[in-house]
């Protein structure tokens, strides 16, 4: 990874590679054109950075279930992915160094960089207070209706949707304008499907 940005080697979108980028298994880098998220059987117009053998290689190797050591799918860090940068209002991700504890960042540059444990901590804590005020049941209390149901379907779907986003743009499948977009639109229509389930 620090190779690559040493030696003057972007992502497909010109920004530094990550950790997430390195690692994904994304066709193109062998040079292999793919279409809506996989493979279409053609070659990409443009010059493999990794040969075909080692790439099968190296994805035959991360996709061995033996690898695995992560037991569980509980999120690691409380934000990433939720709290919104202060100045663009994109997700901003969880990101850790050595000698640093855990930090969120905006993937967009340098708009900013908060040390993860004070702001989840925050967070935290105004959730606990407000969950103990008597009136939560209240709140929390949802019509039975079709309607109601449908529309906590859809919620699931696009934050289900959003996630995927989120994980393709990290994985550099898609540019930040489309991203950027599409995020947008999912959005918008999140706040709708919460506006209707009420």
């Amino acid at each position: 990874m620090a190779w690559l940005t040493e030696t003057g080697v972007r992502t497909r979108s010109g920004g530094n590679w990550s950790l997430s980028s390195v690692r994904t298994t994304n066709p193109r880098y062998a040079g292999r054109a793919v279409y809506c998220g996989k493979p279409n059987g053609h070659s990409g117009t443009w010059d493999p950075i990794v040969e075909d053998w080692l790439f099968d290689a190296v994805q035959a190797r991360l996709s061995d279930p033996r690898r695995r050591s992560q037991v569980g799918t509980d999120r690691k860090y409380l934000g990433s992915g939720i709290y919104l940068c202060g100045i663009c209002d994109t997700p901003v991700h969880s990101h850790t160094s050595a000698g640093v504890g855990p930090r969120y960042r905006c993937p967009r540059g340098a708009h900013i960089t908060r040390s993860a444990t004070p702001i989840d901590a925050l967070v935290l804590g105004v959730l606990r207070a407000r969950l103990a005020r008597p009136d939560l049941a209240d709140l929390l209390a949802t019509p039975d209706t079709a309607q109601a149901r449908e529309a906590a379907q859809n919620i699931r779907q696009l934050r289900g949707r959003l996630v995927q986003t989120e994980a393709d743009y990290d994985a550099d499948l898609t540019d930040a304008t489309r991203y950027k977009v599409k995020t947008s639109k999912i959005r918008a229509e999140l706040a709708t499907a919460v506006a209707t389930q009420h």
